[in-house]
């Protein structure tokens, strides 16, 4: 990606212009990119990954109870743990495990009934 120095003849620039261009600033420095708008679908598919998303995010934010496993304090620092030498987040490593858990069958669905995994 090129530098931009000057955008628009200004010192800098930043957001959306004529609906073609989008200039923003990353870790300072400055750059321009095409405005793309994501699409959204809203297939089964999409619905219900966004639905086994939201409920695990739920259970984590909540401490929630998952039949015989809590998500408590010493859950998540286990998590935290095991993510350390993969460079992410307890959070993300729980989210990854337990998508790929519950997003099962062919083809892949999810039936509200949320699994996660005992790693205590």
């Amino acid at each position: 990606m090129a530098k931009i120095r000057g955008p628009l003849h200004s010192d800098s620039a930043s957001g959306k212009f004529a609906n073609a261009l989008v200039f923003a600033t990353n870790k300072g420095i400055a750059y321009c990119r095409q405005l793309v708008t994501p699409k959204n679908p809203k297939s089964a598919d999409q619905i219900a990954i966004r639905s086994l998303i939201s409920d695990a995010s739920k259970a984590w934010k909540e401490s929630a109870t998952i039949g015989a496993i809590v998500i408590n304090p010493a859950y998540k620092l286990a998590y935290e743990v095991l993510a350390t030498p993969l460079q992410i987040s307890g959070f993300a490593l729980f989210m990854k495990d337990t998508v790929a858990l519950n997003w099962t069958g062919t083809p892949k669905t999810y039936d509200g009934s949320l699994e996660i995994t005992d790693i205590v």
